[in-house]
């Protein structure tokens, strides 16, 4: 949804009338001159996106129904990270990137501190395994919480960011540790990928009703990549509109 403000021009002017029956001027009052014809027009502010400042984790669904629901998904999910890492730029004054492969056991890939350029996190994204197991979501963000956004490995004091690719419903429960991680100032993206997974449940995990909650397959990842870093690099658009007046 595009967010933006409406300018309304209303142009007025003090008169006086006339009175016949009393033979003098009526009490000044405000009268309107102008009509208005709406004129839209949009404009993206310019927020340099590419040089964000902030950390930016990913947690990836390894468990055996990505695989179960078409064979190469799992490549696909790393192939989305790879690109959105790619999209920014990677450095200690930029952005650092950490990523967890999770299934039954979370396993941390790399985190915040390991890599300083996209090219070397991207090596890292694409050799990631596939563990193919149950699906523990719950364990996987406590895990996330103590060994990513850790305070021993965020004490840069940047933005903290979460993205979370989901094929399937949890085995265990996601409340309490999705509220552990976003009290620790951590934003929580979620994605729905295929069929299978839980919408009441990525939207208990982001804690916003579903505002950062994307549902689409595993083809069309790609499509999000846009989107996702708009939101994470809080541009906007301005709707702005201007207005067309003729006179009565």
């Amino acid at each position: 949804m595009i967010k933006g403000y409406s300018l309304t021009l209303r142009v007025f002017v003090l008169v006086r009338e006339w009175s016949k029956n009393n033979m003098r001027f009526n009490t000044l009052r405000m009268r309107p001159i102008l009509s208005t014809t709406s004129l839209i027009f949009y404009f993206p502010l310019a927020i340099d996106c590419d040089h964000h400042n902030m950390n930016l984790g990913f947690m990836v669904d390894g468990s055996a129904t990505v695989e179960l629901s078409g064979e190469g998904n799992f490549n696909k999910s790393l192939e989305f990270v790879a690109n959105f890492i790619a999209s920014f730029d990677v450095s200690d004054n930029a952005t650092n990137p950490g990523m967890v492969v999770f299934s039954e056991d979370p396993h941390l890939v790399f985190n915040f501190s390991k890599y300083k350029n996209p090219a070397d996190a991207i090596v890292a994204v694409q050799m990631a395994t596939y563990p193919g197991n149950g699906r523990k979501t719950g364990e996987a963000l406590n895990f996330v919480r103590r060994n990513l956004f850790s305070e021993t490995t965020t004490e840069n004091n940047k933005p903290k960011y979460l993205i979370i690719l989901a094929s399937g419903a949890s085995y265990d429960f996601v409340k309490t540790p999705a509220k552990l991680l976003r009290e620790e100032n951590v934003t929580i993206f979620c994605i729905g990928v295929g069929k299978d997974y839980d919408v009441d449940e990525l939207k208990l995990i982001t804690g916003d009703n579903g505002n950062r909650v994307y549902e689409t397959s595993f083809e069309d990842l790609g499509d999000l990549n846009r989107m996702l870093k708009k939101e994470i690099c809080r541009c906007k658009l301005f709707l702005f509109e201007f207005l067309l007046c003729y006179v009565y």
